[in-house]
């Protein structure tokens, strides 16, 4: 399968889910205009962060430029923008990249200086992960066996799990400093902290 029919498949016709994965009012707290949505879909949060900003939307599949004139194809694993952006963010899409240094690594060249990325990604060590995981099933939410996908008899849609350190490191690693980490559940803060099922990092490119 080539990335651009799997990026379709597993997460381009679910991306009208994002109100639930992240609030807007919780975006805009740390994002400046001009705003970059890597990994768009359907762009309901760029139409919706639109109201108060100026952003823009880019993802893998071509039909994306169809949705308006901020909308562009782009494959952020091959290269950065041409333009660059004061701030980009990415929900729920580092853990469907095949080459994920490079993917992390165009991001940061396309930002300004000190630029910010907002980055969200499923939780591998989420207290249900964690409870499930203990009661024998591996990890259902995030790794093998999840049931829709044992019920279609496919592969695991996520190819990369993270956790707080694990992803921390690797951001540094790649040009960023990790300014917050907290998790969300329902789009919002919640008090599980990192223990949620969602994780949320706000970075700042060292130049």
């Amino acid at each position: 399968m080539l990335p651009a029919e799997y990026y379709y498949k597993e997460y381009y016709g679910i991306n009208t889910t994002f109100p639930l994965l992240i609030s807007s009012d919780l975006l805009k707290k740390y994002l400046t205009s001009e705003v970059l949505d890597v990994g768009c879909g359907h762009g309901s949060m760029v139409k919706e962060l639109s109201k108060h900003m100026k952003v823009s939307g880019c993802d893998i599949w071509p039909s994306v430029s169809e949705l308006g004139k901020n909308f562009f194809f782009h494959n952020m694993e091959e290269k950065p923008t041409i333009k660059k952006f004061n701030s980009i963010y990415s929900i729920h899409v580092l853990e469907h990249i095949f080459d994920y240094i490079s993917f992390l690594k165009n991001i940061r060249n396309s930002l300004k200086s000190q630029g910010i990325l907002f980055l969200a990604v499923p939780n591998c060590y989420s207290l249900l992960s964690r409870t499930k995981f203990l009661f024998g099933n591996e990890n259902i939410t995030m790794g093998v066996g999840e049931i829709g996908c044992v019920e279609k008899n496919c592969l695991e849609p996520h190819l990369r799990f993270f956790g707080k350190k694990s992803l921390k490191k690797i951001l540094e690693k790649n040009g960023f400093e990790v300014k917050e980490i907290f998790g969300t559940r329902g789009g919002k803060k919640t008090s599980l902290g990192t223990f949620a099922g969602q994780l949320n990092f706000v970075c700042k490119k060292i130049d």
